[in-house]
C-alpha cells in the first residue's frame, strides 16, 4: 500500500524549510492540496507525471449520458472506464473488480448518489467519489459533504466539463 504524503516546503530568511506530513485518508490529502492551490503565492512542486492506470467506476442511470462520459474520459491515456447503470450494480462492481475512484450522478432511481456514495464510505472510507450531477445545488453539496465526498462536479454544456473531471478524478487518486 502506498503511504499518503505532502511535502511541505518554505523559504525565507535565506534558509529553506522542508518536512515531510504522513496523512490518514486520501481525503485529507486531497483537502490539503487544494487549499495549498487556492492560497496566494503557495503552488506545488512539480514532479514527474505520476504513471500507471486509474481505475474508474462510473455510475449513471441515463445510457446517453453514461456513454457520452465514458467516452470522454477514456480519451485520457491514464482513465480505464468501467460502467454501472445504477448503485446497487456500482457496489457490484466494486465488490468484484479493482477500482482507483468512483465517479457518480446524483438524481439515480431507488439509491442517490449521496446514499450510494454511504455505501461506498462503508465498504471503503478512503476510495476516492466524485459526484458528478446535473441537479447540483447547495442542499445536494452540503449532504456530500457531511458524507465525506472527495469531489463535487456540476455537469454543464459543452465538453470542458470532461476535462475538469478528468482532472479532479487524477487529482484525488494521485
Amino acid at each position: 500500500a502506498r503511504r499518503l504524503a505532502v511535502s511541505i516546503a518554505r523559504t525565507g530568511g535565506g534558509r529553506a524549510v522542508r518536512a515531510l506530513v504522513r496523512l490518514p485518508s486520501r481525503r485529507l490529502l486531497s483537502l490539503v492540496g487544494r487549499c495549498v492551490r487556492s492560497a496566494p503565492g503557495l503552488a506545488p512542486e512539480e514532479g514527474p507525471e505520476p504513471s500507471g492506470p486509474i481505475a474508474v467506476l462510473l455510475v449513471d442511470d441515463d445510457p446517453d449520458d453514461l456513454e457520452l462520459c465514458e467516452l470522454f474520459l477514456g480519451r485520457s491515456d491514464r482513465l480505464s472506464v468501467a460502467t454501472a447503470t445504477s448503485a446497487a450494480g456500482g457496489l457490484d462492481r466494486l465488490a468484484s473488480e479493482p477500482v482507483d475512484c468512483v465517479v457518480s450522478d446524483f438524481g439515480m432511481p431507488g439509491t442517490d448518489g449521496v446514499e450510494f456514495l454511504r455505501a461506498v464510505r462503508e465498504r471503503d472510507p478512503d476510495l476516492p467519489f466524485i459526484l458528478f450531477t446535473g441537479q447540483g445545488s447547495e442542499t445536494i453539496a452540503k449532504r456530500a459533504i457531511v458524507d465525506d465526498v472527495t469531489d463535487y462536479v456540476e455537469k454543464g454544456i459543452g465538453t470542458d466539463q470532461y476535462d475538469i473531471l478528468a482532472e479532479r478524478i487524477r487529482r484525488a487518486v494521485d
